[in-house]
């Protein structure tokens, strides 16, 4: 009981409160004094989000490692992990471990994570090696025509390799936009779900750099947070490799709309901004400190803009609020590839329907609509 609820990353009063009984109850279960009742047990079960056979065990399960937090340090977000974050890393080990078995029962194998780097490289060269990997040309990138289209193919891409590519929802994104689990077979990108499409992409590409390092990750990108030296140098190389894979120098530098301007220009019009960004089919924040990487902005005006930004966002988020979304779609958009995997093992009768019930978390009324989003036959 104790294993269960610290790992879950509750305190005995969150806990007590959860289950809905007295602190000194939970203390007396913990230390072998009394019992839980079959009741209390079943909700147990549903707070600290455990199997309830597990709670039969003779000892101890061996547990997750959570990955290196590259998160801002104390006074900001870094080493604190909600029960909510704790169970969605969890979750993700989890499902891969699944997937592993359902490739065994299929008798075929993921191919091995094949790309690699240092942080010593120069990422725009690295760049050049994600999108050769990904079949990404210039011009297959402007015909994405918009950011939904666009996070869906730089997904699809992904998960081409072999990655497991995971929405989170319910997490803040001040408390994390990505994680990953760095493994050289089926390794594990997670987005936050409650970012924007554009959002969504740089953290994928971001969370691809981990991957690369062979690092696994919880983070929230944020630059200067007043990490350790090494943490602070691997976050600026992700993201420098995200902005260059997503905004290739070569590229923006032969943009008419940049080598028609003055070389002196530093405050750019909102229009030129969001042409560029509908070009590319990023976020005019990533835009705008490609300008800035280029030395064709101020570190003024990029922080100007972004304010800007940040605002527009919080207002976007407010609006998200409410809105009503077709379950099994959503289901689909959560898991991706794993879903698949498991649709593809039933209908070759290596798992019956109870186990996609459980493994994809939803319930069967629900599957339709979930093929139908999968494009599953």
């Amino acid at each position: 009981m104790a294993w269960a609820r610290t790992s879950a990353g509750f305190s005995i009063p969150e806990a007590a409160k959860k289950i809905g009984v007295k602190e000194e109850q939970i203390q007396a279960w913990e230390s072998n004094e009394d019992k839980p009742t079959v009741v209390q047990l079943r909700k147990a079960v549903q707070v600290y989000k455990r199997p309830l056979s597990t709670f039969f065990l003779s000892e101890v399960p061996r547990d997750f490692t959570i990955p290196h937090d590259f998160r801002r340090l104390p006074g900001e977000v870094a080493f604190i992990y909600s029960p909510r974050l704790r169970f969605e890393l969890r979750q993700a080990s989890e499902r891969r471990e699944v997937a592993l078995d359902l490739y065994e029962e299929l008798r075929d194998e993921p191919k091995p994570f094949p790309l690699t780097t240092t942080i010593s490289e120069n990422p725009e060269v690295v760049a050049d090696r994600i999108r050769e990997a990904l079949g990404v040309t210039y011009e297959t990138q402007c015909r994405w025509r918009n950011s939904y289209n666009a996070f869906r193919e730089w997904k699809t891409r992904l998960e081409a390799l072999d990655v497991l590519v995971f929405q989170i929802s319910g997490i803040p994104s001040s408390e994390m936009r990505g994680f990953s689990l760095a493994e050289t077979v089926l390794p594990v990108i997670a987005v936050n779900r409650g970012e924007t499409p554009n959002g969504r992409i740089f953290s994928l590409l971001h969370e691809f750099g981990h991957l690369m390092l062979r690092q696994s990750s919880i983070c929230d990108f944020e630059e200067n947070g007043y990490r350790a030296d090494q943490d602070e140098r691997t976050e600026q190389f992700c993201n420098h490799l995200a902005a260059e894979t997503l905004v290739p120098r070569r590229y923006l530098v032969d943009e008419p709309l940049l080598r028609q301007a003055s070389p002196g220009i530093v405050e750019w019009p909102e229009e030129a901004i969001l042409a560029l960004s509908k070009t590319y089919c990023v976020s005019r924040e990533v835009i705008v400190r490609r300008l800035l990487t280029l030395g064709r902005t101020s570190e003024a005006f990029y922080r100007h803009k972004r304010a800007e930004y940040l605002a527009e966002y919080r207002a976007y988020k407010e609006k998200q609020e409410g809105f009503a979304e077709n379950y099994g779609r959503k289901r689909a958009s959560i898991l991706g590839n794993f879903a698949r995997l498991v649709l593809q093992s039933y209908y070759r009768d290596r798992i019956t329907l109870s186990d996609v019930s459980g493994y994809l978390g939803i319930k069967l009324r629900h599957l339709p609509e979930l093929e139908r989003s999968l494009g599953a036959a």
